[in-house]
């Protein structure tokens, strides 16, 4: 098949782009590396505001389950805790959905994720399935 000229010359500075972008991939990965530690740091400081009360600092769990091992009681995907945060739950999870930004929710849940595996002091012993 033949590709006509004018598709070639159309995408040359696009092709320009892609293959001199590879020489420059860390710079991009650092920033996409800071825009992370961004929205971690976000979500650590909205957990701490509005979570710890229940879930613990560490998120150990307190009143609200352990949220650092890896058994969850509604799903440990990151759409699930969404939800979750979003509309709570029928036993004692209060919805956020009015209280906080959708960014805010965004950033605590993926803070919430990146607890998984941590070994808090005082952690309340595992609830729900494992996943």
């Amino acid at each position: 098949m033949k590709i006509p000229k004018y598709i070639f010359l159309v995408t040359l500075p696009f092709q320009w782009i892609l293959l001199s972008g590879n020489s420059n991939s860390t710079r991009g990965d650092e920033r996409i590396l800071q825009a992370d530690s961004f929205h971690l740091g976000n979500g650590k400081k909205v957990f701490t505001a509005q979570c710890s009360g229940c879930h613990g600092v560490a998120g150990q769990g307190s009143y609200g389950p352990n949220l650092c091992d890896k058994y969850w009681i509604h799903g440990a995907h990151y759409h699930n805790i969404v939800h979750i945060i979003k509309h709570g739950t029928s036993n004692g999870m209060t919805s956020f959905k009015h209280k906080l930004k959708h960014h805010d929710v965004r950033d605590v849940a993926h803070y919430v994720l990146s607890l998984q595996g941590s070994k808090p002091a005082n952690a309340k012993a595992a609830e729900g399935k494992l996943h």
